[in-house]
């Protein structure tokens, strides 16, 4: 009876309870998310490049990315990709992207809640962690940017409570899910792997020693790779090239890695001028603070975020503060941990914390757009879309669309972004002409009215706005 009973407690307290949190959080994200794109406010950067690329190995092409028809994997090595492949064969929709998305967002709290229930022993306070996380300002701010680094969470945190369990095979499984989402990720998995080897109280020195290993190993095969599979010639017109964003520090790598040495007064101004980087202990009311034996992790994507001249990066607007999620929160976990250890009677502080600063992080604006996570609103012209889309494009036609509209479109072989060198390409184009696309410059939007407005185009359909044109009298492409 009393193992029966205390089976039943395990059960509450290790599975229903981060369930009833978990179901209703993953619906309103999905909510959420299905009305962002029925608005609208799904892009072609970055989720309608990668949906393109996983839509089009479903067709018999190995992750082609639609901006300068590079593979995507020679952009960002992300083999993560490869696992979302089959399940397209179910649902050929960009939603079934951003679902993923949500999926691996929301149930990283399974993760986080154990592991602040193993560390705290209350159930109560790892709820309030596991609030703290959905609700975090970062967290929100990640969701709505719609990018796959709200893969990462569930893999780190899954890490934290494998160590803490020592359950190896899901170390690893957590270690190498997390290595698969970007290249870079290696750089944080190899120093939380610093870590365990030599900073943690209770340190694994094999098993972080071996985490060094792979990630060092993997980071060289994510860069051969890259290197392979990009072409000889050409640039990748996506964003702004990652050498550019450090500029201010020098003109080549060698030139940036001698100036930050040289110059660690210049580096930890640039760090601690940040404002994002309080933003992120207060968005855990600094209880990060407690715990300085973890905390020091976040120098490390602080040398790469921090000292960026990139304003996104170093503001950590959209999904830039996915290194730092994982960090803040061990060090919130294990500094408040300490502090009961001391007085029990701070866990009602620390709950209060994380539930003031979970409440306020849901009422402000995210870092996406500067956007609360909200449900969006469906207008008219919104709605106008897909009946114009279905009457006038064909499902095979090859099409260039607008930054907006690009993820409107359903999947087909040749769907390219509207840019000067698509046009040639392509059989239809769509645009909206009550919105000024972000990727295009005044010049370029006005040549490429000029084009359209010509033979052999024509002008098909008009409506609120969107203009449907036709090239005549040519062959598929």
């Amino acid at each position: 009876m009393f193992s029966q009973q205390k089976s039943a407690k395990n059960l509450r307290t290790k599975i229903l309870i981060p369930t009833l949190i978990f179901i209703p959080a993953f619906i309103y994200f999905e909510y959420v998310t299905v009305t962002q794109y029925a608005s609208q406010h799904f892009f072609l950067a970055d989720i309608g490049v990668i949906d393109s690329a996983i839509a089009h190995t479903l067709r018999g092409e190995f992750l082609p990315s639609p901006i300068s028809g590079w593979n995507y994997l020679a952009v960002h090595f992300r083999p993560i990709l490869l696992l979302f492949v089959p399940l397209y064969f179910i649902y050929d929709h960009i939603l079934t992207l951003s679902t993923l998305f949500n999926l691996a967002l929301i149930g990283a709290l399974y993760p986080l809640y154990l592991f602040a229930f193993e560390k705290t022993r209350y159930w109560w306070l790892a709820v309030g962690f596991a609030l703290s996380y959905i609700f975090n300002h970062f967290t929100l701010s990640l969701h709505l940017a719609l990018h796959p680094e709200s893969l990462l969470m569930i893999g780190f945190f899954a890490m934290f409570l494998a160590v803490e369990r020592k359950i190896n095979w899901l170390y690893w499984l957590g270690a190498c899910w997390a290595l698969a989402i970007k290249e870079d990720i290696a750089v944080f998995v190899a120093s939380y792997g610093v870590y365990l080897a030599f900073v943690a109280k209770e340190k694994q020195r094999k098993l972080g020693l071996a985490t060094v290993g792979v990630a060092i190993g993997w980071l060289c095969i994510a860069g051969l790779i890259m290197h392979l599979l990009r072409p000889a010639e050409g640039v990748y017109k996506g964003g702004t090239p990652l050498l550019q964003r450090y500029a201010s520090l020098g003109s080549s790598w060698g030139q940036i890695i001698v100036y930050s040495i040289t110059h660690p007064w210049e580096i930890l101004s640039r760090i601690f001028s940040r404002p994002a980087l309080y933003v992120l202990l207060l968005s855990l009311g600094f209880l990060p603070l407690l715990h300085p034996r973890s905390l020091w992790l976040v120098i490390i994507p602080a040398l790469i975020v921090f000292i960026s001249d990139f304003e996104p990066m170093y503001k950590l607007l959209y999904y830039y503060s996915y290194p730092f999620i994982p960090f803040i929160f061990l060090s919130a976990i294990e500094g408040a941990t300490g502090v009961l250890y001391k007085w029990k009677n701070s866990k009602y502080i620390i709950m209060a914390i994380l539930l003031i600063t979970a409440i306020c992080s849901f009422l402000t604006p995210t870092r996406t757009d500067n956007l609360k996570d909200r449900p969006f609103k469906i207008t008219e012209h919104h709605r106008l879309l897909k009946p114009l889309i279905k009457r006038y494009i064909p499902p095979d036609a090859s099409v260039a669309a607008q930054y907006e509209l690009f993820c409107q479109l359903p999947h087909r072989r040749v769907l390219l972004p509207l840019w000067l060198e698509n046009i040639d390409k392509v059989e239809y184009v769509i645009i909206d002409t009550r919105r000024n696309p972000p990727d295009l410059t005044t010049q370029e939007k006005a040549k490429i009215i000029q084009i359209l407005s010509n033979p052999p185009f024509q002008n098909i359909a008009m409506a609120d706005g969107y203009v449907i044109f036709r090239r005549e009298n040519r062959s598929n492409p």
